[in-house]
């Protein structure tokens, strides 16, 4: 089910930790936080071609194989493409660059592991299965 625009909680399958911003450090790159943190809301906006995504009001973007929340260079925002994969239960997505080429991976296990951006590993099989740390659920606030 595609996404409309509306304020998001971002969680890793693959840590069930909150997808956000450290803001102990220079808040720019986006972590996987620890499951009791406070969720960080995301403003996802549905675009003619993928989506913005936004956490705390700044777009995003890939910086050095890393997701980035733009503080300064809001001109080098990225749109994503959030793919649904029902497979993997409800609500669960990959988010991928528009070529999907590469994708938002969870680079470890452990907390403030950061979220990078590279190849997204799938099965061959139909529907294809994804690694835990490619995968993102994606709830609606309410």
């Amino acid at each position: 089910m595609s996404l409309e625009t509306g304020t998001y909680f971002i969680t890793s399958n693959y840590s069930n930790g909150v997808v956000g911003r450290n803001t102990a450090n220079d808040g720019e790159q986006v972590f996987s936080l620890p499951p009791f943190s406070d969720p960080q809301q995301w403003e996802i906006i549905k675009l003619r071609e993928g989506y913005s995504l936004r956490i705390g009001g700044t777009e995003t973007a890939e910086l050095n194989g890393m997701v980035h929340a733009l503080t300064h260079d809001q001109l080098m925002a990225e749109s994503w493409d959030i793919k649904p994969h029902e497979q993997h239960g409800p609500n669960v997505y990959t988010i991928e660059k528009l070529d999907g080429s590469l994708g938002w991976v969870m680079a470890a296990g452990e907390i403030f592991a950061p979220i990078s951006v590279q190849p997204i590993v799938a099965t061959k099989s139909l529907p294809p299965h994804y690694l835990p740390p490619c995968l993102f659920q994606i709830m609606k606030v309410e």
